[in-house]
């Protein structure tokens, strides 16, 4: 087949143009890129979501209303985190909670025989897989630099790649052909090898890195050592962060498999096409979805990382 020189230049660059966003916003001081940025992504996967599993396709008002309480959501950590806006958050979380007041008290007079329960229930899955995801994304960018964000998101950029590059030149055993029958158990491994060894070298050479070239954004390099083993040693920072990255891998693979099985059931090869070349923000998002819920590690074991 001939290669497509005009569709590789379109994917290439809105490829390009996507990563130099994220990174961009990510380092930078300011947050009000990384803001509208997320807020965005939030409302265009809540959007494609709803497509996928069909929910509230009669009824476009219910569709808004999920992407406003859902970027309400997003929006409330940098609320919150700035005194001059707390009131504003707290606003912000009472919507949203009546929000999720409504779609429970609207099950009470919904027919039941038209799948009532199963469309909210659909809903409610939403706010688990995108909503959440992108409130711990504000939580963790916003008083930190977005450090451990763009972490998590190298990782995955290096699996892709290195799963990619493996499983073109090696791949044979298919890991889940059902789901995804492009995807192999070669390709897997060396993702997953890849994305240990960055993680490690990142980890060993993060502190120097931060300082020489990333003090200018803001940028507040976030020690896991000192989280997960309490110390400042070199060879542990890099074992951490490896095993951090290993975590990440398998959580995003995870994801990936999820999204496919939603286009599956849909039967549509992308989420949507508001990236040109790549399909949806889901698309784009999928594994990263899923692998920011190692994030709650951090809240949970060290809440003085947020606050």
């Amino acid at each position: 087949m001939a290669l497509d020189k005009k569709n590789l230049l379109v994917r290439s660059l809105s490829g390009l143009v996507y990563v130099a966003l994220i990174v961009s916003s990510l380092l930078w001081e300011n947050p009000l890129l990384r803001i509208l940025l997320f807020s965005f992504f939030t409302g265009a996967m809540i959007v494609e979501y709803n497509l996928l599993t069909k929910v509230n396709r009669l009824h476009p008002f219910r569709t808004t209303l999920d992407v406003i309480a859902s970027v309400c959501a997003v929006l409330s950590p940098y609320c919150f985190l700035d005194s001059d806006l707390y009131l504003v958050g707290v606003a912000l979380i009472f919507f949203y909670l009546f929000y999720i007041f409504y779609i429970l008290a609207r099950t009470i007079f919904s027919d039941l025989e038209k799948g009532a329960v199963r469309s909210i229930g659909n809903v409610l899955v939403g706010q688990l897989y995108i909503t959440l995801p992108m409130v711990l994304t504000s939580l963790f960018s916003y008083p930190m630099g977005g450090t451990v964000i763009l972490f998590l998101f190298v990782i995955l950029w290096v699996n892709d790649t290195g799963a990619y590059l493996v499983g073109s030149l090696f791949g044979k055993h298919k890991l889940y052909p059902a789901v995804s029958p492009k995807k192999s158990v070669e390709g897997l491994i060396g993702g997953l090898v890849l994305s240990i060894l960055v993680g490690a070298l990142f980890g060993y050479f993060s502190t120097e890195m931060a300082d020489c070239y990333f003090g200018s954004f803001g940028f507040s390099p976030l020690s896991l050592t000192d989280i997960i083993v309490g110390g400042g040693n070199r060879l542990m920072e890099a074992l951490s962060r490896a095993i951090f990255a290993l975590l990440i891998v398998v959580l995003g693979t995870l994801g990936d498999l999820f999204e496919s099985v939603l286009k599956r059931q849909a039967k549509v090869k992308d989420s949507g096409n508001i990236i040109p070349g790549h399909g949806g923000v889901l698309d784009r998002l999928d594994s990263y979805l899923f692998a920011s819920y190692i994030l709650l590690f951090f809240s949970l074991s060290s809440p003085f990382v947020l606050f």
